[in-house]
């Protein structure tokens, strides 16, 4: 990307368009509201370009299923508006995500990533945890994490 990419921390309210858009394509608005997406430590973050917003992402204070795990954060609902993908953008907003959870303590990233998305979580360091498994009407994933200085 030529232009830079500033992150700004938006609302859940403003997570909505983009999340409907890429993840949930079709389905009603209701969809794209997440569990958690009010919670106090719940942070969502925009990605804009000239002022126009071109991703979102959103961490949650959550351990992986199965764990108690105090400093994990979950990634969730990260999307890229499509004309807007490989350009760095995604980069840009996974690293802002990162450094907003290290400055809070913690010390492990997760996320339920697409099948599809796999290599480029692999790009940031993230591993596959398990296998592959089926979310419902969004089709196939994979837990992912990754540990933060």
């Amino acid at each position: 990307m030529t232009q830079p990419v500033n992150i700004h921390i938006i609302t859940a309210q403003e997570v909505i368009p983009i999340r409907q858009e890429i993840l949930r394509p079709g389905r009603p608005v209701s969809e794209c509201v997440f569990a958690h997406d009010d919670d106090s430590d719940t942070r969502h973050f925009g990605a804009f370009v000239d002022g126009t917003m071109l991703g979102v992402a959103s961490v949650y204070h959550l351990s992986p299923p199965g764990t108690t795990d105090d400093s994990a954060w979950q990634l969730r609902g990260m999307a890229v508006l499509e004309n807007s993908q490989r350009n760095g953008i995604g980069s840009v907003l996974l690293r802002a995500c990162g450094a907003h959870v290290v400055a809070r303590g913690g010390t492990r990233l997760w996320c339920n990533a697409r099948t599809g998305a796999v290599p480029f979580y692999v790009k940031h360091g993230f591993e596959t945890v398990g296998a592959e498994f089926i979310i419902a009407d969004v089709g196939p994933h994979y837990i992912m994490q990754r540990r933060l200085p």
